[in-house]
């Protein structure tokens, strides 16, 4: 009922969330992403823009979004926590993220970059990590990599076969751990771009097309038997 100079927690949350909102976030520098802007054929002045991160993603197109979660630290404010009843001033406040790191950057690189971002305030934050899994990917100088760009080529002989990092989580890094090497790999009708593809994963109508699923089962078949050094039948 006095609320003249008290601290409040709720007010001090909201600041920490627009200070980590308005961050830039660390940006990836690695073949696999170079590789990926420089199979789009752009000038030189672009090209060297959106590789070292700091390009206009809108060349992109309908991949923007996909494009800049694949080249940056992603970092999406999903849970705030505070108070319980009406007539009591908080003492803390919660907010909970979801961060996405890309391979090669460790769990105190983005403690750095959160407690940079927060500014004079980083001594009032407690950074807890509650899951904590760093990003993994698997070498393209294998055989099976091998044999996955010649069975693309079989398909689609005119395309170009580049590797690309999943913006989300994949079970692809149990297999890692254990020393494996794994990919995410199927087919797709020539008329549906990656864009199309990427929307149809946990949409609201979330489907598969026919034609993609019976591409992708004759793909497997041809990769599993080339991979195994078998004929076709």
């Amino acid at each position: 009922s006095t609320p003249y100079g008290k601290d409040f927690a709720i007010v001090k949350i909201g600041e920490v969330a627009r200070r980590i909102a308005a961050a830039e976030p660390p940006t990836a520098s690695n073949e696999i992403w170079e590789g990926f802007v420089r199979t789009f054929k752009f000038d030189p002045q672009t090209e060297q823009e959106l590789i070292d991160g700091t390009g206009d993603y809108s060349k992109f197109g309908n991949l923007d979004a996909y494009a800049h979660a694949f080249s940056h630290t992603t970092i999406a404010e999903t849970v705030l926590r505070a108070g319980g009843a009406i007539n009591v001033l908080p003492s803390h406040a919660y907010l909970e993220m979801d961060v996405r790191p890309f391979p090669g950057q460790t769990q105190e690189d983005l403690d750095d970059f959160l407690r940079s971002a927060l500014g004079d305030m980083a001594d009032e934050v407690e950074i807890e990590h509650l899951i904590t899994e760093d990003a993994t990917q698997s070498s393209t100088d294998t055989e099976l990599w091998r044999a996955i760009e010649a069975t693309s080529k079989e398909f689609f002989p005119d395309k170009d076969v580049v590797p690309v990092h999943a913006t989300g989580g994949s079970d692809l890094r149990f297999a890692r751990r254990k020393g494996g090497n794994a990919y995410g790999f199927a087919m797709h009708a020539e008329g549906r771009d990656m864009a199309s593809a990427n929307s149809q994963l946990h949409s609201h109508d979330e489907h598969l097309y026919l034609e993609d699923l019976e591409l992708t089962v004759r793909a497997y078949r041809s990769l599993v038997n080339r991979f195994l050094g078998l004929s076709q039948a």
